[in-house]
């Protein structure tokens, strides 16, 4: 009886789906925590699907900032929220390797919560100090490698880490890490050699490349970006690419009820569809792929694989 209670509530609640809703009866606003900090390219990219939502569901959708832990205490919050609709996740699938690299992590699995699809990643490329003696990806592998440990690298996100720490796996490069809470903390010290290396979205540092500020070497992308056509991929300079296909998942609470996970699918795709979202999306080269909850639960699976193996063969112990 509860739960029967709760989905009617809930469907209740985002009536938008089939029409606007009165001033008189307005239902509570949808969170969509985004578990990264203000500013990045995935919470500017949250911030542009909420507002098509807003216009799909006919009613208040705002982004909510939980940044810490690698994601985990924003999947924490969405996790212990009522299944009722109006707290969802905007995860970067590189949070599938939280239970490999955490002693007691959030969740055992991203398939635990709800998955209502994806939307277009940030694609990630190999940004350097701009006073780093290199000018090419096979250059830096080389500069790197006769300077083991002399370098250090940054990352804002686990998608990050896991490209910059496989590509020093398959290459036989040292450097040391150094994590920020998001890209916009990183850049500061990266234009200013604090830290030489930064594997990250291209929409963070490319327009800081073409003002000379930053070195941008390739891209960890099966092909070139149509927004960088001049930048080769990784591949095409001789350097393996790493990692899985990059993704933001929107991911509801685990019991969330089938026909309202449905509705907030079909909301989800319908507002990636839309012309002004995917204009800007291309600004922030951001491809507008966009999977479906059966695609996204098959895409947290490959990244849950690419993680468990890359951890059993690094030595990684969780932390």
């Amino acid at each position: 009886m509860k739960q029967a209670f709760l989905a009617t509530w809930a469907l209740a609640g985002l009536v938008g789906l089939a029409g606007p809703t009165t001033a008189q009866s307005s239902p509570p606003p949808i969170r969509l925590l985004v578990p990264l900090a203000a500013g990045g390219p995935s919470d500017q990219a949250a911030r542009l699907l909420v507002k098509q939502l807003a216009k799909t569901l006919g009613q208040d959708v705002i982004v909510e900032n939980k940044p810490g832990a690698n994601g985990a205490l924003g999947a924490q919050a969405v996790a212990t929220s009522p299944a009722d609709g109006h707290t969802l996740l905007f995860a970067p699938s590189g949070m599938a390797g939280l239970p490999v690299l955490m002693k007691s992590p959030p969740y055992a699995s991203l398939t635990e919560f709800v998955p209502l699809g994806a939307v277009g990643g940030n694609q990630i490329c190999l940004f350097v100090y701009p006073g780093l003696p290199v000018k090419t990806a096979q250059e830096f592998v080389a500069h790197a490698s006769a300077n083991p440990n002399k370098l250090s690298y940054g990352t804002s996100s686990l998608g990050e880490y896991l490209a910059t720490a496989q590509l020093m796996q398959v290459t036989g490069i040292q450097m040391a890490r150094i994590p920020y809470r998001g890209s916009a903390a990183m850049l500061p010290d990266l234009m200013e050699g604090r830290v030489q290396v930064g594997f990250m979205p291209a929409g963070s540092g490319a327009a800081h490349a073409k003002a000379g500020r930053l070195k941008l070497l390739g891209c960890n992308v099966p092909q070139r970006l149509p927004g960088l056509p001049e930048v080769p991929t990784l591949a095409e300079s001789g350097v393996p690419a790493m990692g899985s296909r990059p993704y933001h998942l929107v991911l509801a609470p685990a019991k969330l009820p089938p026909d309202l996970a449905t509705r907030l699918s079909a909301a989800v795709r319908r507002a990636a569809s839309e012309p002004e979202l995917r204009s800007e999306f291309d600004r922030l080269l951001i491809p507008v792929d966009t999977l479906t909850p059966e695609q996204a639960t098959e895409a947290i699976r490959e990244g849950e694989r690419i993680w468990a193996q890359f951890v059993r063969d690094a030595g990684i112990a969780p932390e």
